[in-house]
């Protein structure tokens, strides 16, 4: 049962995310190292749960508080909102958690507030299969926003990326080939009492059937292995051969895509991993990790005059900033910041990254354009304009059995205990 303690951290934490517009993951990073190691793992299940159905609680809290609370006051709503989660989602009795989330008030200088703690949640309980919200925004814990363009984009599949969305998300590994085998690292999982499955989409990645700390993951500090999920890993099938040639791995960190070519690639593969300065120390402690060298510069990928050398590259990765719609599952907290407004501006950045990079590509290379986001504004019409505008880029079909083909890429979406949601597409560069 978790602790008031648990409880308060898990509270601050979805209250810097809703109140305060922080991100989940540098809340969480902030909060939950005042806890014991072994009881943050449950102020994290209550901080990404309340925050995963946000929106599915919202209007149970405008009913269960008969006005608005102040604004001073307002993690007391946030406090009710982890406990709505608890007596929903844990296997806790209703007294326990109910118990837990009055006593929370002491730690959270609101003693006074705890008889009215104690009446919202006991009302909740009485009340919550009575009125069932209809709301779709509500029901499906996603912004309407967000919902209409799902329906409008993907209308026989809106409602598994739904639920894929609300998910959990899988522990997925990618197997170092240079060191491990699937098959050898899913025999040695069975000899520790573990279990994992081999994705469809990727023969590299396997998942977890029960998701492990990273210290306890078998292999991961030796390099064996590490984590990113199914549809991340797709990338060398998209680059084409490698052997002997110079590759820019343009918006890099954490280094995920740069050391999987180079664990598949032969030694002749050099790679230059590029980001902004405070991201690319991840990438160097990846290299570092899996025993593998990169040239690793820090920079900003549309300004290539301030980092570029001259010496053209023969296949250019750019995994671009996006709206990661694909991967809300694993960042809950998209759905309460991203606004509509904003995919309008990804997409500027994402055009204006492709516009910037092409010139240092060389005549016969190949550009590999990468999003987590399943919008079309960020995907296709991102590519159709630019080769639009670009006379010698060209679009090359990849054969791929999974995804979804469109006009200028390949469109895999977020599966309930599968592979995330990504975009590829690969553009080469013709000679004139």
């Amino acid at each position: 049962m978790p602790s008031p303690e648990v409880c308060a951290t898990a509270c601050h934490t979805v209250d810097d995310v809703v109140q305060r517009g922080r991100s989940l993951d540098r809340a969480a990073a902030e909060r939950l190292p005042s806890l014991p190691p072994s009881a943050q793992g449950e102020a994290r299940e209550i901080s990404w749960g309340a925050v995963r159905w946000y929106y599915r609680y919202q209007p149970v809290l405008e009913e269960l508080f008969h006005r608005p609370l102040r604004q001073k006051d307002k993690i007391l709503e946030t406090l009710v909102l982890c406990g709505l989660y608890q007596l929903d989602h844990l296997n806790e009795p209703d007294y326990a958690v109910t118990s837990s989330t009055v006593e929370t008030c002491r730690l959270l200088q609101r003693e006074k507030a705890r008889g009215l703690v104690n009446a919202v949640l006991r009302k909740y309980l009485r009340q919550k299969n009575e009125n069932p919200t209809r709301r779709a925004s509500a029901w499906h814990s996603m912004p309407g926003w967000l919902i209409r363009a799902l329906h409008t984009t993907w209308p026989t599949e809106w409602h598994t990326i739904v639920q894929a969305c609300n998910e959990r998300p899988p522990l997925t590994l990618r197997i170092n080939g240079r060191q491990c085998q699937p098959d050898r690292y899913l025999r040695r999982l069975t000899e520790l009492g573990l279990a994992g499955f081999e994705s469809p989409v990727c023969r590299s990645a396997i998942t977890l059937a029960r998701p492990l700390p990273v210290h306890q993951i078998p292999g991961f500090s030796t390099g064996d292995v590490s984590i990113q999920d199914a549809a991340a890993q797709l990338t060398p099938l998209f680059t084409g051969d490698l052997r002997g040639r110079t590759v820019l791995d343009a918006c890099a960190a954490p280094g995920g895509k740069t050391c999987h070519l180079l664990e598949v690639a032969t030694p002749q593969l050099s790679v230059t991993s590029l980001d902004l300065p405070e991201r690319t120390q991840k990438i160097k402690e990846n290299l570092t990790r899996l025993g593998l060298k990169a040239k690793v510069i820090s920079g900003d990928a549309t300004r290539p005059d301030e980092w570029w050398d001259g010496n053209p590259f023969d296949c250019i990765i750019v995994d671009a900033p996006c709206s990661a719609t694909g991967v809300i599952r694993r960042h809950p907290d998209i759905r309460i910041h991203r606004r509509e407004t904003d995919i309008i501006e990804f997409s500027k950045r994402q055009f204006d990254l492709l516009r910037a990079l092409w010139p240092l590509l060389n005549p016969g290379g190949r550009l590999v354009y990468i999003t987590c986001s399943i919008l079309p504004a960020e995907n296709d019409d991102i590519i159709a304009k630019f080769v639009g505008t670009t006379l010698d880029a060209q679009v090359r079909a990849v054969p791929l059995d999974i995804g979804i083909a469109t006009d200028y890429g390949r469109q895999l979406l977020p599966q309930p205990g599968g592979s995330d949601g990504f975009f590829y597409a690969a553009l080469d560069r013709t000679h004139t």
